[in-house]
């Protein structure tokens, strides 16, 4: 007697990893919306950062993107005063316009010149300063148009050149020799932050820059 084999088709179980089912399909779009309110929140965040936080730090962070890590065009410092940015941010200068200067990162040519200034007793004192011969325009314009309208922190000289004061506390010993050294043959260029004028009565060796580089 003949044996028949008869064959049963089997069908295979459904894969539930491939197959997508109501429930992961909410999942995905709850993940997406929640990725999208991240995102939102986030920028946000940002846009409220203080613009006093803001400063460049090496050649390599300044060069990400062959930009600087900047701040949107408009920033609120955490006084409440609005910087609307001038320009693009760039290796070279990142500048904001303030309620009362041009603020943030820039940078100066020139040479070491001892600047005399009188302390609150009226007795005159040196104070380290750069003859400004170039750099960031705008930094520089600005401060020149503080002098014309009475700051005496920093001074112009016979050529209109600005004379910048600058402060050399916080450098290391071959950065300020090398920023003392400098002279019209062998200018320094230095990388500066300018700070927020804080009231007045200044020092008579105050000064409105803080030097992040030298070259």
């Amino acid at each position: 007697m003949e044996e028949v084999t008869q064959n049963i088709p089997v069908t295979p179980k459904p894969n539930p990893f491939a197959t997508a089912t109501l429930l992961s399909k909410v999942l995905a779009f709850i993940l997406f919306v929640s990725l999208l309110f991240l995102g939102f929140y986030s920028g946000m965040t940002y846009q409220r950062l203080s613009f006093t936080n803001i400063k460049p730090t090496t050649d390599q962070d300044a060069q990400q993107g062959g930009r600087l890590l900047a701040p949107l065009p408009q920033e609120t410092s955490s006084s409440g005063k609005v910087y609307s940015r001038i320009g693009e941010c760039t290796k070279e200068s990142c500048l904001f316009e303030g309620p009362e200067a041009v603020e943030g990162y820039g940078h100066t040519k020139g040479y070491y010149r001892i600047r005399s200034a009188k302390d609150y007793d009226g007795n005159l004192v040196n104070c380290d300063a750069l003859v400004v011969r170039e750099g960031t325009s705008r930094m520089i314009e600005n401060f020149k148009r503080w002098v014309a309208e009475g700051n005496v922190v920093n001074t112009l000289d016979d050529e209109n050149n600005l004379i910048l004061s600058i402060n050399l506390d916080g450098l290391s010993s071959a950065e300020a020799n090398k920023i003392r050294d400098s002279k019209t043959s062998t200018m320094v260029t230095l990388d500066l932050i300018r700070k927020t004028p804080e009231g007045v009565g200044a020092p008579s060796c105050s000064s409105l820059v803080e030097i992040v580089g030298v070259k």
